[in-house]
């Protein structure tokens, strides 16, 4: 088994294990002093921890499947150890320790084929359980004796007739022949999943296969209608596929989950890129955020079994709120809270635009020129903006006119009109 896969029921091949030990335990009753060796193989060992780590959580797997297996009376409070004993190997992974890898099934090699193999031969005579050729025909006569004797497990107490017989074999068979005609395609489903894939449409693909595999185990199994075992075999094989698909199902729509987080931020990411602001306007946000929702409940609808009750309503509201509540918060977000300040610095440096304006004015000038000599002069003036008014005062009129002026006027008044352009 996969080292990944220790610890998970289905993944890991325990209910195969535990109707080993089941039959192990009517099989031989009289020979309880005779063990039989558990090897598990355990492949993709490379997380760091000791073969001892894996030999502990293995055995305490064992041992909770030997206390959960049908027992005989003969084996009632019997340990797994009286029966079997355990052994595991490790090997690395085969991609990347390829060497080690190598060196590890040289090993186990050798101990399936060299008695003397320093690291422990596998079959010693203890666990043998072989049957000498001259004692066969003795040996089946028993074990069909304590068979007919023990009555079918699944059949009550009642005897074992032919048909009965007949029946358990071919739904056993129907069984296992449809568990793996539905693991091809489980199969693929369940690395999509661990490789953070989505299957396209798996809830139309799942509702197929588990129709498929019904009616497939029925057709083949019609000759027993009232069987118990054919009972017994369906729910086992609808509960394993069902089980698979919910697993499926549930790491699908996480991975949905994470990629529509993933996909708000970054488009909020980039529309604050985009942005001169030190925030994203709020419709650009709600937009953001509305397509996000919409792009996971679109996909998310195509995981939906509904015959199963698996359906994206809980997820739709999980996500929704989470969704919800990362958008009101990314402008605190360090990313935001860092493009703010370089937006706020970068206005803070730039140049202030220059302005092109025109804009005009009226200077009033005034003056007053009474007779005299220029002994008397007086100014004042008073400006709002562009306008202005000026009025000066000077006694001069006399000395003018002397000087060849001509007669002076006693009050002069000059307006003008001025323009201030700046291009």
């Amino acid at each position: 088994l996969w080292a990944a896969d220790i610890g998970r029921f289905d993944a890991a091949g325990y209910s195969l294990l535990r109707t080993v030990f089941t039959e192990h335990m009517h099989v031989f009753l009289e020979e309880r002093a005779r063990k039989t060796l558990l090897l598990f193989i355990v492949r993709d060992h490379d997380d760091g921890s000791s073969p001892a780590i894996i030999k502990r959580l293995l055995t305490e797997d064992v041992k909770k499947l030997w206390d959960e297996a049908e027992k005989p009376m003969e084996y009632a409070g019997a340990a797994v150890e009286e029966s079997f004993d355990l052994d595991v190997v490790t090997l690395p992974h085969i991609k990347f320790k390829k060497e080690d890898f190598d060196a590890e099934v040289r090993k186990l090699q050798s101990r399936f084929v060299d008695p003397g193999s320093p690291h422990g031969y596998l079959f010693k005579p203890a666990y043998t359980k072989a049957v000498p050729g001259w004692a066969l025909g003795t040996y089946a006569e028993v074990l069909w004796g304590d068979i007919a004797k023990q009555g079918p497990r699944g059949f009550g107490s009642s005897a074992l007739s032919t048909k009965d017989l007949q029946a358990s074999y071919l739904c056993d068979r129907a069984f296992n022949d449809e568990r793996v005609r539905a693991d091809r395609v489980l199969a693929r489903w369940r690395a999509d999943a661990d490789s953070g894939r989505v299957t396209p449409n798996l809830g139309q693909q799942a509702e197929a296969l588990l129709a498929q595999a019904r009616a497939s185990f029925d057709s083949r199994t019609s000759a027993f209608p009232k069987a118990i075992e054919r009972d017994t075999k369906r729910r086992e094989l609808m509960s394993w596929i069902e089980e698979t698909v919910r697993g499926v199902f549930e790491k699908e729509m996480t991975h949905l989950q994470n990629e529509a987080l993933q996909r708000l931020r970054e488009g909020l990411t980039r529309s604050l890129r985009q942005t001169s602001s030190p925030r994203i306007p709020d419709n650009e946000r709600s937009k953001i955020l509305t397509d996000a929702k919409s792009w996971f409940t679109q996909r998310s609808e195509s995981l939906s079994v509904e015959s199963l009750g698996l359906v994206n309503r809980a997820a739709t509201r999980e996500v929704n709120s989470v969704l919800d509540m990362f958008s009101a918060q990314f402008h605190e977000s360090p990313a935001a809270q860092m493009h703010a300040i370089r937006q706020i610095r970068r206005q803070a440096q730039r140049k202030p635009r220059r302005v092109k304006t025109v804009i005009p004015g009226v200077t009033l000038t005034a003056a007053i020129r009474p007779g005299g000599f220029g002994n008397f002069q007086a100014i004042a003036g008073y400006s709002d903006g562009p306008h202005a008014v000026n009025v000066s005062v000077c006694n001069d009129a006399d000395a003018a006119e002397q000087e060849g002026q001509g007669q002076v006027p006693f009050f002069r008044f000059q307006p003008s009109l001025n323009f201030d352009i700046d291009l």
